[in-house]
């Protein structure tokens, strides 16, 4: 039984295109930020207590990312369907030896969720103090779902085994890190240069950063020679030395001890296009690098 709604076993022309890009970095996005509102409010850099304190931009940032990217994502991911008035099948029929299905039920959970987060976020100390301390008991849970919405777009493309570059275990967590990463970087345009906040979500950044390399080695180094050689080859190989390497990751961490207004917003920005131009370097490099086999 194929893994997948769909099936992507015979490949002669390229089935996914700029619309499953964008969705894949959109979910990325939402879990990345999502992680790092919560992370920002445990550590106290959120402005968000019983005290009616005013919302942190970065925070602010944060929970509203999170479920506007997902929902934004999802509606692409309808429309590439073909028949989005057929979309609700998807819902009804599950499948769960099929990675797509796994991940929906995820979405179905985690979106309503991601909304009462910065609902209740926003509303803040108007709040009933028993609703606003349950904050404390959704955010466990909000994390494990956005570790699962990080990762299971990886996952969902490692299971068509047909495409080298995908069909890798690696894959989820290259995901994962660069969605973390991607989410730091949003936060971090609006956290404020030079406030606590900017600083702690810079430095969630760099790690995630350094994952991402260590992963996309690993990734290669499962290709072999000529698997690199193939998906290297063509425009793909100068947009994933220009964009990936070069402005994704290579710029940000040579800014990485500079802190100044338009520093922060160059790397910020950098990481951004870097880990989008990452999303649609896998998967139209793979499709490319399947055909060409």
């Amino acid at each position: 039984m194929n893994s997948m709604s769909g099936s992507l076993a015979q490949y002669t022309q390229i089935y996914w295109g700029g619309e499953i890009a964008l969705y894949l970095f959109l979910a990325g996005l939402s879990a990345g930020a999502m992680i790092v509102a919560v992370l920002l409010r445990r550590a106290g850099l959120a402005g968000l207590d019983l005290k009616g304190s005013v919302l942190a931009p970065g925070f602010k940032a944060a929970v509203l990312t999170a479920p506007l990217a997902i929902v934004l994502g999802l509606g692409l991911l309808v429309l590439d369907l073909g028949k989005p008035l057929s979309f609700y099948w998807i819902l009804l029929r599950y499948n769960w030896d099929s990675v797509m299905s796994i991940g929906v039920a995820l979405l179905l959970v985690y979106t309503p969720l991601a909304f009462a987060y910065a609902f209740i976020a926003f509303l803040g100390s108007s709040l009933a103090k028993p609703l606003l301390r349950a904050i404390n008991l959704i955010e466990p849970l909000l994390i494990l779902l956005a570790l699962g919405v990080g990762a299971y777009t990886g996952f969902l493309l490692s299971a068509v085994a047909k495409i080298a570059l995908w069909h890798n275990w690696v894959l989820p967590l290259l995901f994962l890190a660069s969605a973390i990463s991607a989410g730091a970087a949003c936060v971090g345009l609006f956290a404020g240069a030079g406030s606590r906040a900017s600083a702690l979500v810079l430095r969630i950044d760099v790690v995630a950063i350094v994952f991402e390399i260590v992963f996309l080695g690993a990734l290669f180094a499962g290709l072999g020679k000529d698997g690199v050689a193939a998906v290297l080859s063509g425009g793909w190989g100068v947009v994933f030395f220009a964009l990936v390497l070069g402005v994704g990751l290579a710029l940000p961490l040579l800014l990485s001890k500079a802190h100044s207004k338009l520093a922060v917003m160059i790397k910020c920005s950098a990481v951004l296009v870097g880990v989008l131009a990452l999303r649609y370097f896998i998967v139209y490099a793979g499709q490319i690098s399947a055909i060409s086999i």
